[in-house]
């Protein structure tokens, strides 16, 4: 648990320090996903080989689930939620159509917001790979 809030502590201050020149990647490995079109978040199920990656310098994030698919998406606004601890992230899909979602990372779970579909994921393992 401690090494997964100071990861997202190095994120969160790299983002906020480094130039855009540079480029770390914070990997989120996930264990659990929960689909909810109501807010309640109640019917979770595993999750294998699903993770995102965030490369800050180049604002992209990617998702990868193995039921839904891989997802690219374009950073177009960073913010950092201090009473919950939480980075928020507003992203467009790189895909056929272009969709917006936001992003709330906290330090157990990873938030997708679409239109009317929330997907929450549960953190397994955190790590920087450069």
């Amino acid at each position: 648990m401690k090494k997964i809030l100071f990861i997202i502590i190095m994120l969160i201050n790299s983002i906020t320090t480094f130039s855009q020149n540079s480029d770390h990647v914070f990997h989120f490995d996930f264990d659990g996903r929960c689909v909810s079109y109501t807010g309640e978040f109640k019917n979770w199920e595993s999750c294998t080989d699903c993770f995102m990656e965030f490369h800050d310098g180049k604002s992209i994030l990617q998702l990868v689930d193995t039921r839904y698919g891989t997802f690219i998406f374009d950073v177009t606004k960073r913010g950092h939620d201090r009473q919950s601890n939480a980075m928020i992230l507003v992203c467009t899909n790189k895909g056929e159509t272009t969709t917006e979602c936001t992003v709330i990372m906290g330090k157990e779970f990873i938030l997708f917001l679409y239109d009317d579909v929330a997907l929450k994921y549960h953190i397994q393992h955190t790590r920087q790979l450069k």
